[in-house]
């Protein structure tokens, strides 16, 4: 099973015994965290309030423990050309014979 370094992170912090048995075999390359992801038909407008409220939410004091619970530090806009470090990643797999790739969710309950 593959995963990224915050999965690892907010495993190793919550769910210790989650890791038993597994290691770090490798590294990649930085890339952009996960986007948040709307639907196509939001406007630029509703997009800019959703942004706004999530960065508001993330700057009220009262979100602290939340934050560092969840390794957030913040929220940032990042230009969709970013991104294309995760297609890099894709070619990368695909050239080493990973014909498939999976994705799969994971929920951490604290």
């Amino acid at each position: 099973m593959a995963m990224d370094c915050v999965l690892h992170a907010l495993l190793a912090r919550h769910r210790p015994a989650a890791l038993h048995g597994t290691r770090a075999l490798c590294w990649s390359a930085p890339a952009p965290a996960p986007p948040i992801v709307a639907s196509a038909t939001t406007d630029a407008e509703a997009s800019a309030r959703m942004f706004d409220a999530l960065e508001s939410a993330l700057a009220d004091e009262d979100s602290s423990e939340a934050k560092e619970a969840l390794l957030i530090e913040g929220i940032a806009k990042v230009p969709l050309q970013d991104y294309a470090a995760l297609l890099d990643f894709e070619v990368a797999a695909l050239q080493r014979g990973y014909v498939e790739l999976h994705a799969t969710s994971t929920a951490i309950v604290a």
